[in-house]
């Protein structure tokens, strides 16, 4: 049997893309020529620039960015630098791969609705950052999070922040009142939260009317008569 010998050897026109600048033309040619140092050196030029749409990567980009552990590290440090700069133009044409640890370098009250949607869209935030998504105190972040993991997980942080807002959200959303006993954090915070959560007419326990009883002698309730009467009315005297 014949043995052939073969090898790829590149075009005059694949040469003038190689020696010429940087563009999705060339790093085609050395995708298809099998040069991964020029794929390489490609990358690190890649990622000093936004001139290039996401979707027009070949996958050459994504498949290195995850092969090669300098160049994982090299687009690591580009993505957290973007973040924290609430760089919205480099994210856009650059996210590409998921970032495990790029939650932990968020901040939630000040991170760009786009950005925030960009880095969603591919790895959504673990749930472990609830409190500090309500403590940012932004609806738009926190409605993420609420039709993700649902209202129902969402709703105790919120009455536990008193976040009038983000309570009334996880209500609005068809958080299970029933499901647990949410009255017994909900005995001292605003007026406002607690009837909003008594509209939805969760049971009352005999833990959570001690819980009242208690924070009634240290005058810790800002409105006796309201949270008295949910528990009168549910025959708690």
């Amino acid at each position: 049997m014949d043995v052939v010998d073969c090898y790829l050897q590149a075009t005059p026109e694949q040469i003038e893309y190689l020696n010429g600048p940087k563009t999705i033309s060339s790093l085609l040619a050395a995708d298809f020529l099998g040069n991964q140092g020029y794929i390489d050196d490609w990358i690190f030029d890649w990622t000093q620039h936004n001139d290039i749409p996401k979707d027009k990567l070949p996958l050459c980009v994504s498949e290195s960015i995850i092969c090669f552990k300098k160049i994982k590290r090299h687009y690591n440090r580009y993505v957290r630098a973007a973040v924290v700069a609430n760089d919205y133009h480099w994210m856009d044409t650059h996210y590409i791969l998921k970032y495990k640890k790029v939650w932990n370098f968020v901040s939630f009250k000040t991170i760009d609705k786009r950005i925030f949607s960009c880095l969603w869209a591919v790895h959504p935030a673990p749930f472990e950052l609830v409190s500090f998504v309500c403590r940012a105190r932004r609806l738009h972040i926190w409605s993420k999070f609420v039709v993700f993991y649902g209202p129902t997980q969402c709703l105790r942080t919120a009455l536990r922040q008193g976040w009038s807002e983000g309570v009334c959200h996880c209500l609005d959303m068809g958080a299970d009142v029933c499901s647990e006993d949410f009255i017994i954090d909900s005995i001292r915070i605003a007026p406002k939260i607690f009837r909003a959560l008594a509209e939805c007419n969760p049971p009352a326990t005999a833990a959570a009317f001690e819980e009242f009883k208690l924070q009634r002698k240290l005058k810790r309730i800002r409105d006796v008569p309201l949270v008295e009467e949910f528990f009168w009315i549910r025959g708690f005297k």
